[in-house]
């Protein structure tokens, strides 16, 4: 979602489109640093327990919609997003998952949403995505 988010908004800052798309901006989701996951992998490699299930999440929800302001915001444009009719997925309309496990391993995410949004951008609008 952030990088198809990403490059709509930079096609808008170049004119290349009006509007981000976005199929269900109302659903919630629970994003995470990918560095965040790789620490998380490795701690349960090093102390998890053998067949035990962690989740790995951030243990947050955010709308898309709020990424989408908050992309449109780093990248210097007024968000404008348009939201297809015909989108009626069958999904849960909120995802987060519970970190408690991963967190008993002493685990906890390092790097902020806002962080991880603005290192997504810089990356795709520098011309390395």
């Amino acid at each position: 979602v952030v990088p198809t988010l990403v490059h709509q908004a930079a096609e808008i800052r170049n004119r290349q489109r009006d509007r981000m798309e976005i199929a269900r901006p109302m659903l919630i989701r629970d994003f995470s640093d990918v560095r965040d996951v790789v620490r998380a992998y490795r701690v349960i490699a090093e102390r998890g327990l053998a067949g035990a299930t962690y989740n790995v999440a951030s243990g947050n929800g955010v709308a898309i919609s709020w990424l989408a302001d908050r992309i449109a915001e780093i990248v210097g444009i007024a968000p404008a997003l348009a939201s297809p009719t015909s989108h009626a997925l069958d999904e849960p309309s909120v995802l987060i998952g519970n970190t408690a496990r991963l967190r008993a391993l002493g685990w906890e995410p390092r790097i902020g949403l806002e962080q991880t949004l603005a290192d997504v951008v810089a990356h795709y609008t520098q011309g390395a995505g």
